[in-house]
Parts: C-alpha cells; structure tokens; sequence
C-alpha cells in the first residue's frame, strides 16, 4: 500500500480502468442517442412554428379539431402568399404554433368544393392567401392577406394564440 505498487496491482488498475473506460464508450452513445431522441420528441430543439401541408382529407379532421387550428390557403405561385409565409417565420418564430398549408392550385376541383363546403368560406371558391382558424367545425376567425406584421400579431392576440 506504499509508494510502490506490485505488479499485479499495476495490471489491476490497468484492468479496472479499462473496465470503466469501455463501460464508457458503450454507453456514451446510447445516452446520446436518447437525449437527441428526446429532444426532437418533446420539442426542445424544434422550437419555432411548423408549416405543415395538408390534403383535402387531414383539412376536414382539422377543422372538427377540439384543439382548433390555423389553416393557410395558398398557392404555389402566389408572391402575397410567400411574403406572408416569410412573416410567419418572422412573428411566430420561438413559438411552437403549426400552420396547416392547403395548396390550392395542388388539389382537384371536387377537393376544393369539398373544403369550401366543409365550412361554408365563399360561395365563389377559395381566394389565397387566406389564413383561418377553426375549432370544433367552425370558422372562429379568418384574416384575408395578413402581410402587416401588427395587424398579425393582434389577430394571433385576439385569438389567444400567442401573448
């Protein structure tokens, strides 16, 4: 127990430490593995809203949602429609708001009709951009075109949406 070790006390803690060390590097990675899949469960590393697109079919289970939901008509080639995406990423950045996206210009005619009737939203067919939220079957509240970035942020307030 001195200064001094023996030998087989040497290799003893060369044994003991390669133990530890390989316990190590087996478990590092599983640990790892786990935290990342946590975080990208639970939300903590997708912080910020989501865009998300929806057919005709996951439309109709939104607007029925308890939950209520903010759905944006839009189409592909339409610039109103890309500046107000860009002022979602700039307003709803830091929360964790989902937009449901309905491409209008992706959809057939009969899935169109179906969507407009599913809430009665014109008589003349859907005009993008259009952002509405809906809960429990019925239109709470739509905005035509919201590119102010104010006038946005209110409606999210007015909707309790955000703070």
């Amino acid at each position: 127990m001195g200064i001094f070790k023996s030998k087989k006390e040497k290799e003893a803690e060369v044994k003991q430490s390669h133990k530890i060390y390989n316990i190590f590097m087996y478990v590092t990675p599983i640990f790892l593995a786990i935290l990342l899949f946590c975080f990208i469960k639970f939300g903590i590393m997708n912080r910020g809203y989501k865009l998300e697109s929806v057919d005709a079919s996951k439309y109709s289970k939104l607007v029925e949602s308890k939950k209520g939901s903010l759905i944006f008509f839009t189409t592909s080639e339409c610039q109103l429609c890309d500046d107000t995406k860009a002022l979602f990423t700039k307003v709803l950045k830091g929360s964790n708001i989902k937009v449901y996206q309905v491409e209008l210009n992706k959809l057939s005619n009969d899935e169109i009709d179906k969507i407009s009737s599913v809430l009665d939203i014109t008589k003349d067919g859907i005009e993008a951009p259009l952002l509405i939220y809906v809960k429990e079957g019925s239109i709470i509240s739509n905005f035509s075109v919201p590119v102010d970035e104010e006038l946005f942020i209110q409606y999210l307030q007015d909707n309790k949406l955000v703070k």
